[in-house]
């Protein structure tokens, strides 16, 4: 049955329990960024805009209600970027953390839709998500890259061209990616995500090649594994 945005926005209204535990940020981008800075809701971690990202008008977020925004990227090195995520090390102290976030894209192609870095890990990728590759597959990377260790991936058949709603999960050695509120993948990844966190990326890694040409909103981080009643309370519009 098709929902209307604003149905999914009534209905996280309402609900009552929400996935706050151990919220580490929270960015809604539905204030325009102030001097190229968006300040999250729970931390006031500052992403500072780079490369030409930009906060979307009024009305394009994804509930496409009035007031609603997001973040804007692009084909070139568009990123928002928090260069001092040091903040984000004691919240991975156990092995554990999600992220859930809205994504649309105008095309796919070689994207990274966030990024977190650290120098104890080869290569700096302690966590990175593309959603998708251009190959229409969705990788998700923990404690380095990019074998059994380290990497779950799925093929899709969606069109990323309208939102939709992801989550990505590490419970210890469990990882489990979410499409619009559903498991589209469980695999086992030994490689720990509990390491010092340097810098963190949306719309684009570390490189700045890998623009995401389209648009992110609600992206929120937390300290734990979500449950699926949490992830689905998240798709359907529930504030974290």
């Amino acid at each position: 049955m098709k929902r209307s945005n604003l149905a999914l926005l009534l209905f996280g209204l309402f609900v009552s329990t929400r996935a706050s535990a151990e919220l580490v940020a929270w960015w809604s981008f539905s204030t325009n960024a102030t001097y190229g800075v968006a300040v999250d809701a729970r931390s006031g971690l500052p992403l500072r805009l780079r490369g030409g990202a930009t906060i979307s008008p009024d009305g394009t977020g994804f509930t496409s209600a009035p007031g609603d925004r997001a973040a804007r990227f692009g084909t070139g090195n568009q990123r928002m970027h928090l260069t001092d995520a040091s903040f984000l090390t004691q919240h991975l102290a156990g092995n554990m953390f999600s992220a859930s976030f809205w994504i649309r894209q105008n095309t796919e192609r070689q994207s990274t839709s966030i990024s977190m870095v650290s120098p104890a890990i080869p290569g700096g990728r302690l966590l990175q998500a593309h959603i998708p590759w251009d190959n229409d597959t969705v990788y998700f990377d923990t404690g380095g890259c990019c074998d059994a260790r380290h990497r779950i991936q799925v093929a899709t058949n969606v069109n990323w061209t309208v939102w939709h709603h992801i989550a990505l999960v590490k419970n210890g050695d469990d990882k489990t990616i979410y499409l619009d509120g559903n498991p589209i993948i469980t695999g086992v990844n030994t490689a720990r995500v509990d390491a010092v966190v340097s810098q963190l990326f949306l719309g684009n890694g570390p490189s700045t090649i890998e623009a995401l040409d389209g648009e992110m909103d609600e992206v929120s981080l937390f300290g734990r594994a979500l449950t699926p009643a949490e992830v689905s309370q998240l798709f359907a519009g529930s504030s974290p």
